[in-house]
């Protein structure tokens, strides 16, 4: 079995100044009772959770958020389908780790679930390789805040995303002598998910 990933032990390492996840749902008590209490308690200055708007207007009936707008920004996502990504970017001025996986920002995802969870983290500052990942993660992101469906919160979503160079300005940096690193995601006006994969094919396949 392959290792165990746990988000709450990746931000005790500590270090990470800005935090931002996306989730189809999430259940918002876990994600402020717990999940912010421990990025807060780390020292993780500004949070951003990225959710599908229909579910979030779910989440926000059936458990108000109490911590939104205060302590982190909640911004609904619209898009034509669902807005389905789960990933998680933790950054600091030294550090930074990306999570890409199955698990929605529930207590069944992170604690029950079987989930399939893809971490990069940073190992030392010459670790060029799993910066540019990390960048391409974070412009993919970008992309959505700037392209969602928000009519006049379009503006703040990227602004919230774009905050995350403020407190890593690596995320901006030309890393020289890395290989081409592409992260792959629906993206409006884009090829295909299948599409986008093949074109990172060289070679015949056999299987």
């Amino acid at each position: 079995m392959r290792e165990r990933i746990s988000l709450l032990e990746e931000i005790k390492r500590g270090g990470y100044e800005a935090s931002l996840i996306t989730t189809f749902n999430a259940y918002l008590p876990f994600y402020e009772d717990v999940v912010l209490r421990k990025l807060i308690g780390q020292g993780v200055k500004h949070n951003v959770l990225m959710m599908d708007a229909s579910q979030c207007s779910q989440s926000v009936q059936h458990n108000p958020p109490r911590l939104a707008g205060r302590y982190y920004s909640l911004l609904p996502m619209r898009s034509r389908g669902a807005f389905h990504p789960k990933v998680i970017l933790l950054v600091g001025k030294n550090r930074g780790a990306v999570m890409v996986g199955s698990h929605n920002m529930t207590l069944s995802g992170f604690g029950y679930n079987r989930e399939m969870t893809n971490l990069v983290r940073i190992q030392d500052k010459d670790d060029h390789e799993s910066k540019a990942v990390i960048q391409a993660a974070w412009r993919q992101v970008m992309r959505w805040a700037t392209h969602s469906e928000a009519g006049g919160m379009s503006s703040h979503l990227a602004e919230m995303v774009e905050k995350l160079k403020d407190f890593a300005p690596w995320l901006n940096e030309t890393l020289a002598s890395v290989p081409n690193v592409s992260a792959i995601s629906s993206q409006h006006g884009e090829p295909s998910l299948w599409d986008q994969f093949r074109s990172q094919i060289e070679g015949p396949v056999e299987k």
